[in-house]
């Protein structure tokens, strides 16, 4: 929404798997050094995210309508404007663009991000735990319904190696999500297990590997504190981003647009949570999840 900044139309889960995906490692992980790619591949892959990346404030005065809704329909009429406006967009574009870029796998390839991009800014969100691993647990289990069919949700960027874990409480064969190092352990465990093996690895190695990056470089911000006040947390990322007026991101930020949710699932009254017993069973075995999520502000002592 800032009008400084150029995006993919989604997730760039297109441009880095070509030279990262994990079957070219055994399926291995989704964890990314910066030796994983050749020089040449790395001025190919930055080629592309320039010739994909898109700004709608080109076009629209204000693209906040194309981009909020998570039904099926919303999504496909969201993905084909953004593609057509995406293309005007790029009309005379010339010289350097500034870049945002999301993707979650990314926490796995830090170094890997550094060396590719090496002027780069990272925000590193962090989540309360037991709502983070919850809201895993839920798109693993979500779908879109198209008529009397269900098809799985998020499984687009997924990999057909799930089958092999023999999971007591999921008999799919994508996984979903970020292929974590050391996976393959999760065999004959349950799906709990899976999403917090996936936020405790994503957050530890995040953590880990932005130590390495230039403290004026790196910015965390809790999901938490960004909803309790989005324009003040909107706005100490513009400040260390260094951008300038944001035009109508801030009325953006200021009406937060649920997007991308998993379905109307049931929550429980007292935790908020949808599944609060598997996320505290799988907490329960993991003793390793406590010193983490101090480590990133949080406690988890006692039941959800």
């Amino acid at each position: 929404m800032h009008p400084e900044l150029w995006h993919l139309p989604a997730e760039s889960h297109p441009v880095l798997e070509g030279p990262l995906h994990p079957a070219r490692t055994g399926w291995v992980s989704n964890r990314a050094e910066a030796d994983s790619v050749s020089p040449g591949e790395l001025a190919q892959l930055r080629r592309v995210f320039f010739k994909r990346a898109l700004n709608l404030n080109r076009i629209l005065r204000d693209p906040a309508p194309l981009l909020t809704g998570s039904s099926l329909g919303r999504r496909l009429l969201t993905r084909t404007m953004l593609l057509t406006l995406g293309k005007l967009s790029r009309a005379g574009l010339a010289g350097r663009i500034r870049l945002v870029e999301k993707t979650p796998k990314n926490s796995l390839r830090v170094p890997f991000m550094d060396r590719l991009f090496p002027d780069a800014k990272f925000l590193h969100i962090v989540r309360e735990p037991r709502q983070n691993i919850d809201s895993l647990l839920a798109g693993w289990r979500s779908s879109d319904r198209i008529g009397p069919l269900r098809l799985p949700r998020f499984q687009r960027a997924g990999y057909p190696i799930a089958g092999g874990l023999s999971l007591k409480d999921y008999r799919g064969r994508w996984w979903r999500f970020a292929l974590v190092p050391g996976w393959r352990s999760l065999a004959g465990g349950t799906l709990a297990d899976v999403a917090l093996k996936q936020w405790y690895e994503c957050n530890r190695i995040a953590a880990d590997d932005l130590r390495l990056i230039p403290a004026e470089r790196v910015l965390t911000i809790r999901f938490e504190d960004f909803l309790a006040d989005p324009e003040g947390a909107f706005g100490e990322i513009l400040t260390w981003a260094e951008l300038g007026e944001p035009g109508p991101a801030l009325a953006f930020c200021r009406r937060l647009p649920r997007v991308n949710t998993a379905g109307p699932m049931a929550r429980d009254r007292t935790t908020g949570l949808r599944f609060p017993e598997e996320v505290d069973r799988a907490l329960a075995g993991f003793p390793e999840a406590s010193s983490l999520a101090r480590r990133l502000g949080y406690e988890l002592d006692g039941p959800a």
